[in-house]
């Protein structure tokens, strides 16, 4: 007797989870059913809309398809569940040799209006260092490939052009941190085959992987360090054909106490182990770098060009304190360079960030360096390349850029609008 009572209390409890259950999957279909979004802001793409009935999706299955779709992407608490994983700092411990945490936050191509945050993007966040998490697109990549390309057929055919896209740091990590991110060597080979033939490439990776060893990029801040600068240099210089002086013969000096964005934003006390930012300086020289920027006229709504000089290692540009924005004082729309070669070479850059450190090992090579940066640059890019008498030209971007849509269409719409 005691028996048959237990196994209809079990029997009854079976049951009554079995309602639960039921009436919970009911209430989540209820919920999708009456959903009125239509976008994932998390995801950044639409939402599976409701399906519509037609014989023949209902005959192939295609519409039950549908409908498990359309009630993944509906279900209610998703936005609220997205939320939460995304914040969520996954703590892992890979061979007891470091903490490692992998963050979502947002790409930034660095334009500063409303649509500059672009997308979300993954980091790798070490005990010391951050490092971005390289995610390939080949739809994206070939947005990218296609406005390198446009420059190809619009630069008038006696200037010498060249293609470098740089590794992110990631590349030279550890290998269990290496396989976090894409492979970084393989898109930049898949990238370059598919540039206009007229376009000479450098191949800067190659250099910085037999240097990995050294301090080429910063551990709180996503750029190269002026000594990666300068093996991306050197690989311009190969293929160019331009005199390079060795690296022996340039005076390095340090700037210290550098925290950069990344190490800011997500290093737990960042200040115990600040960056130290060197740069180089061949005999002395630190040449003057015009930067010119847009500024308020006395016309209302319209703006007019302003310009400032000041070296090109721009030392006091943190007051003395280690700050990447030494190198040409940052990002302005153009920037122009006198070198000190006497060869009736001029340089034009069209460049993101990374082409700041970069720029300033060419002054012993041209007699003019002209730096522009197509996120904020307004001038006819024709006009300035027969203003200054370009006979090379260079488009310079770390490998990144090759994946975010909106810097791809900046990049062509500069060429293509001029």
């Amino acid at each position: 007797m005691k028996r048959g009572k237990h196994a209809a209390k079990k029997s009854f409890f079976i049951l009554k989870g079995f309602i639960l259950i039921m009436v919970f999957t009911l209430m989540l279909n209820l919920g999708a059913f009456i959903s009125t979004e239509t976008i994932s802001m998390q995801e950044n793409r639409p939402l599976e809309p409701r399906p519509q009935f037609t014989v023949t999706d209902y005959l192939s299955g295609d519409y039950f398809m549908q409908w498990e779709r359309y009630i993944a992407d509906h279900v209610p608490g998703r936005t609220w569940f997205l939320n939460a994983v995304q914040h969520l700092e996954m703590v892992v411990s890979l061979n007891g040799a470091d903490t490692v945490r992998i963050k979502n936050t947002s790409a930034d191509i660095g334009v500063a209006d409303e649509n500059s945050t672009i997308k979300q993007q993954s980091i790798l966040v070490l005990s010391d260092r951050v490092r971005e998490i390289f995610q390939y697109d080949a739809d994206v990549a070939k947005q990218y490939v296609d406005a390198v390309n446009a420059y190809a057929q619009m630069i008038p055919i006696e200037i010498s052009m060249y293609h470098m896209l740089v590794p992110m740091p990631i590349a030279f990590e550890e290998t269990q941190y290496q396989e976090i991110s894409d492979n970084q060597k393989q898109a930049i080979r898949d990238i370059y085959q598919q540039v206009d033939s007229r376009i000479h490439i450098i191949d800067v990776y190659a250099l910085l992987e037999q240097h990995c060893t050294e301090k080429l990029y910063f551990r709180t801040d996503h750029h190269w360090t002026a000594l990666g600068a300068r093996y991306g240099a050197e690989a311009f210089a190969q293929t160019a054909q331009i005199v390079l002086p060795a690296l022996k013969q340039y005076q390095a000096y340090t700037l210290y106490d550098y925290i950069g964005p990344l190490g800011k934003a997500h290093i737990t006390d960042s200040s115990h182990r600040p960056d130290e930012v060197q740069y180089y300086l061949y005999n002395g020289h630190n040449n003057k770098a015009k930067r010119y920027y847009y500024e308020q006229s006395d016309s209302p709504n319209t703006i007019c060009l302003g310009s400032f000089s000041a070296p090109m290692i721009h030392t006091d540009f943190a007051e003395g304190v280690g700050d990447y924005g030494i190198f040409l004082s940052g990002d302005y729309p153009y920037i122009v360079i006198d070198g000190n070669a006497d060869n009736d070479r001029v340089l034009a850059i069209v460049k993101d960030s990374y082409g700041n450190a970069f720029a300033p090992w060419m002054a012993e090579s041209f007699e003019q360096i002209l730096c522009i940066d197509p996120r904020s640059c307004h001038e006819n890019l024709m006009s300035l390349l027969s203003e200054y008498h370009v006979t090379d030209f260079l488009i310079l971007n770390y490998v990144k850029a090759t994946s975010l849509p909106a810097y791809c269409e900046i990049l062509n719409n500069y060429i293509s609008e001029k």
